[in-house]
C-alpha cells in the first residue's frame, strides 16, 4: 500500500488535501525514476485509479532523502506504508488521504 505523508509543521502552515485533486497545490517531494521520468502519484480508492502529476521543491531518486525532506517538512511525499510507518508511528509524520 501506498501512503502520502507530511511533517506536522508542514500542516500546521498549509490545509491538509481533502481529495487528490488536491495534492497539485501543495508543495511535494517527487520521485525520480531514472530513464521513466518522474513518479505521477497514484491513487486507487474505488475505479478508476487517479494518477496525479505533483511539483515541488525537490525531485530525489532516493526514499531516504524523500523520507528526511519530508521529516524536515518540506512537503507531502508519497511512499509505501511498509517504509512511512515507523514514521507515523512515531508522530514525525502524519499521514493524509489514508482512506
Amino acid at each position: 500500500m501506498l501512503r502520502t505523508a507530511e511533517r506536522a509543521q508542514y500542516s500546521g502552515s498549509h490545509p491538509k488535501p481533502k481529495a487528490p485533486r488536491d495534492v497539485p497545490n501543495h508543495r511535494c517531494i517527487n520521485i525520480s525514476m531514472g530513464s521513466a521520468g518522474v513518479y505521477r502519484w497514484e491513487f486507487d480508492k474505488g475505479r478508476p485509479s487517479l494518477v496525479v502529476g505533483v511539483t515541488g521543491p525537490l525531485t530525489l531518486d532516493d526514499m531516504d532523502m524523500a523520507m528526511g525532506a519530508a521529516i524536515d517538512g518540506m512537503g507531502l511525499a508519497f511512499s509505501l506504508e511498509e517504509y512511512v510507518a515507523p514514521h507515523l508511528a512515531s508522530g514525525v509524520l502524519v499521514g493524509v488521504l489514508e482512506d
